[in-house]
């Protein structure tokens, strides 16, 4: 066996070996691409619904201060004044 006989046997064996490596190299690109894709959308969603939240606990937050404060002024004017009346 000559050089070139070698050569032309290695690369009939590493062709469809390289070939097999780049459809998996692809393969594994596309999959962490929808992987990376469904992660951004998870921390989006979690981002989303925290600020929500926040919105609504800020609005909660008036409403209970406003109702204190309406709660207040109603014991107020239930108290009798200092003359006793």
């Amino acid at each position: 066996m000559n050089a070139d006989t070698i050569i032309q046997c290695l690369g009939l064996i590493l062709l469809p070996f390289i070939a097999y490596l780049f459809n998996r190299i692809g393969k594994i690109k596309d999959d962490l691409d929808i992987h990376k894709l469904d992660v951004a959308n998870n921390y989006a969603k979690k981002d989303d619904l925290k600020n929500a939240l926040d919105k609504i606990e800020a609005v909660l937050e008036k409403i209970f201060d406003r109702i204190n404060r309406i709660a207040e002024r109603r014991d107020h004017e239930r108290r009798p004044d200092e003359t006793g009346n």
